[in-house]
This record gives C-alpha cells, sequence and structure tokens, in this order.
C-alpha cells in the first residue's frame, strides 16, 4: 500500500473507536486521505461527528492529487492507530450521541430475539474484524468488516428496505457504520452490542463453497500437467490473470461457458484456479455438466507460486474474452495510464452529485 508520508492508518468505520485515543491531535488540524476521495470523505465527515478535534477535512482527490504534483508518497506499512481492546469513554460518548442524532435503536438481547423471529427479509452484519468473528460470533451473523459494508453495500444487502441489525463488541463500530447506512437510505437499522452472555461459536460463516469439490494438491497438479493429463483455467479477474498466472493457464470466465469451453481439449482435467472457492464450484458444476473432468487447485495462485510453478504475465491465451471486471486506475503498470485513469475516475466522481440530482430512485439522506 501508499500514503502520503507520516500518515496514521486507520479504517474509515472504526475511525471513532480508535481516533478517541489519539490525544495529541485533539486541538491540531487533522486531515483524512485515501487512494481516492470516497474512504476519506467517509472518514473525515465521521470525525466532525465525532466532536473529538478541534479541526477535521478530507485531502482533495486523496494520494492521486499527490502524485499529479510530483509529491513522494511513502510505500509499506504507515504507524497505525490501534484498536483499544475497551472502547474509550470519548468514544463511547460520541457513538451515543450520533446513534440519538440518527435515531438509531440499540437492541437488548431480548428485543434481537424479537427481532429475529419478525417477518421480511433481515440481515444480521457483524461489523468487526474477520479475526474478531473468527474467534466468537452469534451463530446467524455474517462478518462484513464495517469499512466494506459501507464500500461494497450493494454486495451484501440487497432487499430494498430489508431490516438491518449490525453487530460489534464495543458499542461504536456498529454504530459508526449505521449512521452511514442511514444516510444511505437504509431506514431499518439497528445495532447489537456483543457480551459474554451471548451464545456464540467459531470459525468462519459457512463453506467456501456450497458443495464438496474435488480439490487437487499443487504438487499433483504439477504432475499431472507435466505428462499432458490437465490443463489450467484462470477463474480470477482479468487484470489478475494478466499479472501473473500459471504458465499456459487459460483465462475463463462463467458468462459464456458453452461457448467459450469448448476450446478445451477433452479427456483431460480442467483444473480451476479461483480466489472465490464458491465461484470456482459454479464453473466446476457447469464445466462437469457439459462433460468435463473438472478440479479445483488447492490454494490457488498463491499456493501455485509457493510451490515454484512456473509464471506467465499478459493476456496470452484468451478462451473469454476480458470484460469481467471493471479496470482501475491502480490495475496499470505504466505511471502515464495510471495518471490518466485516475484523472478520468475523479472526474467521473465528482460529476455524480450532478447526475443523481432529481433521480427519484436515490435515497440518500445528507443531512
Amino acid at each position: 500500500g501508499h500514503c502520503i508520508p507520516g500518515s496514521i492508518c486507520c479504517p474509515s468505520a472504526e475511525m471513532i473507536l480508535r481516533a478517541a485515543d489519539l490525544d495529541a491531535y485533539r486541538d491540531k488540524d487533522v486531515i483524512v486521505h485515501c487512494a481516492g476521495r470516497t474512504r476519506a470523505i467517509i472518514g473525515a465527515q465521521t470525525l466532525i461527528d465525532s466532536k473529538l478535534f478541534r479541526s477535521v477535512r478530507s485531502l482533495w482527490n486523496g494520494t492521486p492529487a499527490w502524485g499529479f504534483e510530483g509529491l513522494a508518497l511513502a510505500h509499506g506499512d504507515a504507524r497505525e492507530a490501534e484498536r483499544p481492546e475497551q472502547p474509550s469513554a470519548a468514544a463511547l460518548a460520541s457513538a451515543s450521541r450520533i446513534a440519538e442524532a440518527w435515531s438509531i435503536p440499540r437492541l437488548t438481547a431480548a428485543d434481537l430475539a424479537a427481532w429475529r423471529a419478525g417477518p421480511g427479509t433481515r440481515y444480521l452484519i457483524d461489523v468487526r474484524s474477520i479475526p474478531e468473528f473468527e474467534a466468537g460470533h452469534l451463530a446467524d451473523a455474517r462478518p462484513v468488516p464495517g469499512g466494506q459494508m459501507l464500500q461494497t453495500t450493494d454486495a451484501h444487502l440487497v432487499v430494498q428496505n430489508a431490516h438491518v441489525v449490525l453487530v460489534d463488541s464495543d458499542g461504536v463500530r456498529a454504530v459508526t457504520t449505521a449512521m452511514w447506512l442511514r444516510r444511505l437510505g437504509w431506514q431499518n437499522v439497528a445495532t447489537y452490542t456483543m457480551s459474554e452472555d451471548d451464545p456464540t461459536t467459531t470459525g468462519t460463516e459457512r463453506p467456501l463453497a456450497p458443495h464438496p469439490m474435488h480439490v487437487i494438491p499443487v504438487a499433483d497438479a504439477m504432475r499431472e500437467i507435466t505428462r499432458g493429463a490437465a490443463t489450467v483455467c484462470d477463474l480470477r479477474p482479468c487484470h489478475r490473470y494478466a499479472r501473473g498466472h500459471a504458465a499456459n493457464a487459460a483465462y475463463l470466465t462463467r458468462a459464456r461457458l458453452a461457448r467459450d469451453a469448448e476450446a478445451l481439449t477433452r479427456g483431460i482435467t480442467v483444473i480451476l484456479v479461483a480466489d472465490d472457492l464458491a465461484y470456482a464450484d459454479l464453473v466446476r458444476s457447469d464445466l462437469t455438466a457439459l462433460g468435463y473432468d473438472t478440479a479445483v487447485l488447492d490454494g490457488g495462485m498463491q499456493a501455485w507460486q509457493a510451490a515454484g510453478g512456473p509464471v506467465e504475465t499478459g493476456f496470452n491465451r484468451l478462451l473469454s474474452r476480458p470484460d469481467d471486471t471493471y479496470m482501475q486506475a491502480s490495475h496499470f503498470d505504466d505511471p502515464a495510464i495510471r495518471e490518466r485513469e485516475h484523472r478520468a475516475y475523479l472526474s467521473w466522481e465528482i460529476a455524480l452529485l450532478d447526475h443523481i440530482a432529481g433521480e427519484p430512485s436515490v435515497r440518500f439522506n445528507l443531512g
């Protein structure tokens, strides 16, 4: 990653919880930045709402604008605002003010039990970090760290006007995320703070793939490829394929699979490389129905590279057209192209307010 030299790293949805302990900065100007605009705006407004600091602003256009001016960025790990074991009194007070200002209910255990039994679509979202979730969570909660919930809301809350309860263990992070969901137009949002009395379960949310799969270890995959009994298809986003894939691996997507798979040789195993095992399982199921023998590479591309497997770059074997993902500026290696794409993205995003003005489907609450 990269940042402005001297920066302190802090997830935007944990701003209040973590920044409340930065006493040395209370009377100073605080400038929030990110690699674009969105997270910095969210983080800065969150700190403004928290009333923890005298002056808070967002850096216009973030690190791209810093680079446009020819200024150097720091690469590697920045200093981090640590997450406290217990929330400070200042953080709790800020969260209480926000919950009251935005009419965000805080549920008791009895309230949560009644909520679970209610009608309609209901989402129970744990906004803590993944390690915290895996160490102990409510049995039917889904893990979506608060920052991801705000950046990719439509990937997690897909039913309009659904009822949402956000779960944390500190009484601060869930309120911070709930405030932003309310701003995004989600009205039926409440929070719940876990306690030691709550029954919890450990581990991941659910199996990574919905059905048992034929998973092949890297060593076995290499052996089968060497003797001509297997070929490799890479299911990852196209920019990841271009930056490095197993030698001779073909790029493949599910969109037009029946047509694109016709180029594959029948009678040998098709080994799938993927980041998302659920997606790999769907492709595996489709290929099996088309008459291909399939397996999923255990550990994916990371395991292949760790085992010393040969790697190639570029779009050198395309079975599918590489239109699966929106190319971001960071996906380009050429500095001139990166700057061009950064500028184009920023222009598009700044113009969004004009595009949505008067649009009846937009439910944002900018109060």
